[in-house]
């Protein structure tokens, strides 16, 4: 962990943490590396970052994920 990294909690139901343990499991039974699923979460957040996500009177989780939806389709 370098100086610029910092600590963060948050919950996960189980159909979110068995989405990133099946990456995992993916990743390492095609004979690639199994991954954490913090590694996961850092590798989407980046991935996120890299869209244009307006969130402009976003009012609600579905609407915010409606957002990210259309900003990734706009990314293409």
């Amino acid at each position: 962990m370098s100086k610029n990294d910092f600590w963060s909690t948050g919950t996960l139901n189980k159909e979110q943490i068995g989405f990133l343990d099946g990456i995992s499991n993916d990743a390492r039974f095609s004979g690639g590396k199994s991954f954490s699923r913090t590694a996961i979460i850092r590798a989407l957040l980046d991935v996120a970052r890299k869209v244009s996500v307006d969130v402009n009177e976003v009012k609600g989780e579905k609407e915010l994920k409606d957002r990210f939806l259309l900003a990734f389709e706009k990314y293409r």
